[in-house]
């Protein structure tokens, strides 16, 4: 089961990529305003800082890399766990 924000896109990515079907998945999205929350926005950002008060730092710099290296950057390594985490 995955949750997040835009998880049909990511599943469409899985399958057209890699040929991985996702079995499960909930949209935040939705669910967060229904339950009164995104005050401030309903992205996977602002969503972790008002519901967990976890920040996510995301950097363009980070994201854009080669995420099919063989070993990921400790920076990559950060920004997975913390994507993980929120959502």
């Amino acid at each position: 089961l995955k949750a997040g924000v835009g998880i049909c896109g990511d599943a469409k990515k899985l399958l057209a990529d890699w040929h991985v079907a996702m079995k499960g998945a909930v949209e935040l999205q939705g669910l967060a305003v229904r339950y009164g929350y995104g005050e401030h926005g309903t992205g996977l950002k602002q969503l972790g800082c008002e519901i967990l008060q976890a920040p996510l730092i995301r950097h363009c710099r980070v994201a854009r890399t080669d995420w099919a290296a063989p070993e990921l950057t400790s920076a990559q390594r950060t920004y997975a766990a913390a994507d993980a985490l929120v959502g």
